[in-house]
């Protein structure tokens, strides 16, 4: 039995609101990553002379620095991409000890990588925190902070399309985990707000619970152009409010009150956009001015048979079952899965993860900072 979201919507009819929140909503909270342990094991007391700040720093190079700049300290070039491989695999370092994790490390590498990444200068560390700050900036409206990214264990991503709304469940180890569509009822001649409410209403209920849920920003529909045709700009105009609603709706929670005041709703921070372009550039499907259809793209995941210039991007793992039922899909379904699967293959790995080598291959002269 899936549990639900609660969630509040502005112009919702309030009943609707109040029962499906009542009869299927509930906020999952992440918990917190286990704190550092205090006991220092045999052959590790030289860890005991860094203090919270210079193990933050050591952190920070961990999580942000590829592969061949990673060499820079005291670390072969084979250990820099293990630590590569294991980062992808397992997500950011939360925990130095972890080093001990990665194939073909022991203690006396911990103790030399460590000494190395301390002796730093910090302006050069703080540096690089900034770097990457500023490039993930180019990629959500929304920033995450280092502390919450570590937290995020589910990404569940939302794509509004012309015929379908479509999402997909992750966790940040690859695993999908739900990869479904609501279809639209045919869209009225007119803005009908009513059926706006009734849609996204309908979406809320079947959306699963998630830690965070990512959206492609959807405010370039509402930059209407006289050179398109009026159709197609109700179409745009009717995806805009659609996707706003469901934003309202996923970022409350429903909180069920025991006195007699009722239950009330409250904002949460659990709900981000990652820039349009962002997708299609990491998975190269943009093709001079044209971005091309992502369903061809999906069907090499599936098949295991992605192209090597897209292998250092997180690896995704589907279930035969679901892979089945995408390939029995129309082609308006399967290009609405398509998207909401590369968006949140894409979020994870650049947002979560914050993949060195991916958010190398984005920086372009549209980015005023180079990852390194």
């Amino acid at each position: 039995m899936l549990i639900k979201v609660g969630v509040r919507c502005i112009t919702v009819k309030w009943a609707s609101a109040q029962r499906i929140a009542n009869s299927h909503f509930h906020l999952k909270i992440p918990t917190a990553p286990a704190k550092e342990s205090s006991e220092v094991a045999p052959g590790l007391e030289f860890m005991s002379k860094y203090d919270n700040q210079t193990v933050d720093r050591i952190l920070t190079v961990l999580n942000s620095t590829c592969p061949s700049n990673l060499t820079r300290y005291d670390i072969s070039k084979g250990c820099s991409q293990q630590i590569q491989k294991y980062r992808t695999k397992k997500g950011p370092f939360t925990s130095i000890k972890q080093l001990l994790d990665v194939e073909n490390f022991d203690k006396k590498y911990l103790e030399k990588l460590l000494s190395s990444i301390a002796e730093e200068p910090i302006d050069k560390t703080r540096s690089l925190d900034k770097q990457l700050k500023k490039v993930l900036q180019n990629i959500t409206l929304n920033a995450l902070t280092k502390e919450k990214r570590s937290k995020i264990k589910t990404v569940t991503s939302i794509h509004v399309g012309l015929t379908h709304v479509s999402w997909t469940k992750m966790d940040i180890d690859g695993h999908l985990l739900v990869w479904d569509a609501c279809d639209f009822p045919e869209w009225p001649k007119q803005i009908n707000t009513n059926l706006f409410h009734n849609v996204a209403l309908e979406v809320w209920s079947k959306l699963p619970v998630s830690d965070v849920y990512v959206a492609e920003d959807v405010t370039p529909l509402a930059n209407f152009q006289n050179k398109i045709d009026s159709k197609t700009m109700l179409r745009n105009i009717q995806r805009f409010q659609l996707a706003m609603t469901l934003q309202m709706l996923i970022s409350t929670k429903f909180n069920q009150s025991d006195g007699n005041e009722g239950p009330s709703y409250t904002q949460i921070d659990n709900h981000y956009f990652i820039r349009p372009n962002i997708p299609p550039k990491l998975f190269q499907l943009i093709i001079g001015r044209e971005t091309v259809s992502a369903d061809s793209l999906v069907q090499t995941i599936i098949d295991d048979n992605i192209s090597k210039s897209l292998s250092h991007i997180l690896p995704v793992i589907i279930d035969p079952f679901e892979a089945s039922l995408y390939n029995g899909s129309n082609k308006f379904r399967k290009e609405g899965l398509s998207q909401a699967l590369l968006t949140a293959v894409a979020f994870i790995d650049l947002v979560i993860l914050c993949n060195p080598v991916s958010l190398k291959s984005l920086t372009s002269n549209q980015y005023s900072t180079k990852i390194k």
